[in-house]
């Protein structure tokens, strides 16, 4: 295959299957391959640097697009094309047969046309990255029944939702600023719901779509799974009577009624909790709770010189401990004590309240409680006119 710039590389659609693009072309222009509605599968390989729009439109069996890993400008994943960098979309091939596709997070704009002719997708999620949808972005997908909306998206193209025959409901948040022309096109039974006064009303207005508004902020509960000292993790859910937009850090449960995110340390945070529409609605999230650091101490003898007597340890720490066995607690937790009546070398862990460790080593090798062992020698036990010497 040459570069092509033309419109309609493949007239003879209903026979071409596969496309396996050689090493060497850098370039496919606009609808290339428009109309192969048999086509499968396609390779891009390492030297194609530009794909034209509406490259694939048409092609209602293509499951799947192959990119070489060493293209600098396109990559792809579960075969979807997108830039090398992640962050858009070019490409959904129309025949895939998933019912749901997540957007991730990464992904910050999609190609226009880029999911036409979808037509198995029920339901899509809009990553929070998204500033806009894109011309035609998901005309055609005549199965879709449900589709967030984000509030980072602030534009919606023309013909981005037209032909979705299966929409019913879509909310529109505030964030978005302009619709483009014939965007719910062909969509007989969408019902728009939004903040009064918006962009999105003016618009079902204007194209006599039918709309509700909604102006009431979500009720919200914050529960956190321990509000007791712990080493461990805190996990915050946030729950809301009404569907909620994402949060950067947050993850949004399926049902859309839930927020949770796991704190490894102590925190404060003020969250705005949206509902579909933009509605917002003020949160305090505080954790103070949380104790990873083990406690300081300090080993005290009460003698290391050499004795005769017991020797008390006393094991002091910079905040409350717990029992250990053999060991007296002081009332105020902040010290053990035990007498050692011989020597000894032993490893003890003290734990603070919440169970953090500190290793300390306990050992004594100064006590010595045995006589001495003596020996009586006499110069001599003759009978003698000298003096006799003794030594012990």
């Amino acid at each position: 295959m040459k570069n092509w710039e033309g419109e309609m590389w493949c007239p003879w659609g209903n026979s071409v299957e596969k496309v396996i693009i050689e090493e060497g072309i850098t370039s496919i222009g606009e609808y290339a391959f428009s109309g192969c509605s048999r086509l499968t599968s396609i390779t891009i390989p390492d030297s194609v640097t530009s794909i034209g729009s509406s490259v694939f439109g048409g092609c209602s069996s293509l499951t799947n697009i192959t990119v070489t890993n060493d293209n600098r400008n396109y990559a792809s994943e579960n075969g979807v094309l997108f830039s090398k960098d992640n962050k858009k979309i070019i490409c959904y091939p129309a025949g895939k047969k998933d019912k749901v596709y997540i957007i991730p997070d990464r992904v910050t704009s999609i190609e226009e046309w880029s999911f036409s002719g979808c037509s198995s997708l029920t339901r899509i999620s809009i990553s929070a990255s998204m500033r806009g949808i894109a011309n035609g972005a998901f005309s055609g997908c005549s199965s879709l029944i449900g589709i967030n909306i984000p509030g980072s998206v602030t534009s919606i193209g023309e013909w981005a939702f037209s032909g979705c025959s299966s929409l019913i409901n879509i909310s529109i948040p505030n964030s978005v600023i302009s619709i483009g022309e014939n965007a719910f096109y062909g969509c007989s039974n969408v019902t728009i719901k939004c903040k009064s006064g918006t962009v999105a009303q003016q618009y079902a207005m204007s194209n006599n779509i039918g709309y509700e508004t909604d102006d009431v902020a979500p009720i919200v509960e914050v529960a956190y799974s321990t509000i007791e000292a712990t080493n461990k993790d805190v996990q915050v859910t946030i729950t809301s009577n009404e569907e909620m937009q994402t949060i950067n850090g947050w993850i949004l449960s399926e049902n859309r009624l839930s927020l949770t995110k796991t704190y490894i340390s102590n925190a404060k945070e003020e969250i705005k909790v949206k509902d579909l529409v933009g509605n917002i609605t003020n949160i305090t999230v505080e954790i103070n709770n949380i104790d990873k650091i083990p406690a300081e101490i300090e080993v005290v003898y009460s003698t290391t010189e050499p004795t005769n007597q017991d020797v008390q340890v006393t094991i002091k720490s910079n905040e409350a401990i717990q029992r250990v066995d053999g060991w007296t607690l002081a009332k105020d937790k902040l010290s053990l004590t035990k007498t050692y009546k011989s020597n000894a070398k032993e490893k003890i862990q003290i734990k603070d309240l919440v169970g953090n460790i500190t290793n300390a080593t306990i050992e004594i090798n100064n006590i010595d409680k045995l006589p001495a062992v003596i020996e009586v020698i006499y110069s001599t036990k003759e009978l003698t006119n000298q003096d006799v010497q003794v030594t012990i």
